[in-house]
């Protein structure tokens, strides 16, 4: 018997936080949503979607953990996320590292990446950046054969759709098994075809 995966988009209720949870910084600062009430997904749709919850977090999501709904599946934009590999991230303890950090985060939650609203042509983004810093899904448009999708197509060729990741981004403790394969060589062995319409040089030489 099959199945059918809905992916719903999930509203977090307004919850005041007590005196000793608003000191707490791991506590999930609830807020209420601005989408209107009439356009909210309904309860009974809502608990079909069990497997991925959806649902856009707010500012320095990647320092809180979500425990309830359980399975939610944190959507982050493309520009969002590339901005947080390219700063300083001041709300960071100076000796954490922010690679690290999306990378810990990612063992507790499935984070999808889709693009960002100005690729009007339907172009895609490099989806390696997001796949080193932790991120499980990479979203694509596939009407546009570009770099995104060849990437794709080279990372998911002959699987069943998915590849495991490393096994030190898997781990409970990304930084003590950060170093494993540290000092191995690899060597590959390859061919570059190339494929031109126009004639061989003569090289000076006739007929």
């Amino acid at each position: 018997m099959g199945r059918i995966l809905v992916m719903v988009e999930y509203y977090p209720p307004l919850v005041v936080p007590t005196a000793e949870e608003a000191q707490d910084s791991s506590y999930w600062p609830h807020k209420r949503s601005s989408v209107p009430q009439y356009l909210r997904i309904g309860p009974t749709l809502a608990a079909v979607g069990y497997y991925l919850r959806s649902m856009k977090p707010s500012k320095n999501w990647f320092t809180h953990l979500y425990p309830d709904p359980p399975h939610i599946l944190l959507n982050i934009s493309e520009s969002s996320l590339l901005s947080l590999l390219k700063s300083k991230t001041p709300q960071l303890p100076p000796a954490d590292n922010i690679l690290m950090t999306l990378i810990t985060h990612a063992q507790s939650h499935i984070r999808r990446i889709y693009p960002k609203g100005l690729r009007l042509t339907s172009s895609n983004l490099h989806p390696h950046p997001f796949w080193g810093s932790g991120s499980h899904v990479v979203a694509l448009n596939w009407q546009t054969y570009d770099l995104g999708i060849q990437l794709n197509e080279a990372m998911f060729a002959g699987t069943n759709g998915w590849a495991a990741k490393p096994a030190w981004m898997r781990g409970n403790d990304s930084e003590a098994n950060a170093g494993e394969g540290e000092g191995m060589r690899v060597k590959v062995k390859g061919e570059i075809v190339g494929v031109c319409s126009s004639t061989y040089p003569s090289f000076g030489c006739r007929g």
